[in-house]
C-alpha cells in the first residue's frame, strides 16, 4: 500500500509544478531579497517601507524574528533588495524591525 501512495504522489508532482507556473507566480517572488546599503540601490525602484516585529514573549534574540519577518514581507511583495532603516527595541525582550524595499533590475 505504500508503494501505491508514493507512486500516486509522483505523478502529481508535474501537475503541481504545472499548476504554480500558471497561478502566475514568478521566479523573482522566491527570491531572497539582499541587503544593501543606500549607495548601492541604482536603478531600483522603490516598493515600500516593511516592517517586523519578533512577536510576544520573552525573545532574546528578537532582531533575528523582526528580521525574519521583515524578509518574508519583502519576499511577498517581490522586492530584490533591503535597505535597514531601523531596529526599536519594545521591551526588554522584542523589538520592530524596520526596512526600505527595493525591485532592482528588470
Amino acid at each position: 500500500m505504500a508503494h501505491h501512495t508514493f507512486s500516486a504522489c509522483r505523478h502529481l508532482l508535474p501537475l503541481l509544478g504545472l499548476i504554480l507556473c500558471l497561478s502566475g507566480f514568478s521566479s523573482v517572488s522566491f527570491a531572497m531579497p539582499q541587503v544593501a546599503q543606500p549607495p548601492e540601490i541604482k536603478d531600483c525602484r522603490y516598493l515600500q517601507d516593511v516592517v517586523g516585529n519578533s512577536g510576544y514573549g520573552k525573545n532574546n534574540g528578537w532582531q533575528k524574528l523582526a528580521k525574519y519577518a521583515v524578509f518574508s514581507q519583502a519576499e511577498r511583495i517581490a522586492a530584490t533588495h533591503l535597505v535597514w532603516v531601523r531596529f526599536d527595541v519594545v521591551g526588554a525582550f522584542n523589538g520592530v524591525a524596520v526596512a526600505k524595499a527595493y525591485r532592482c533590475g528588470s
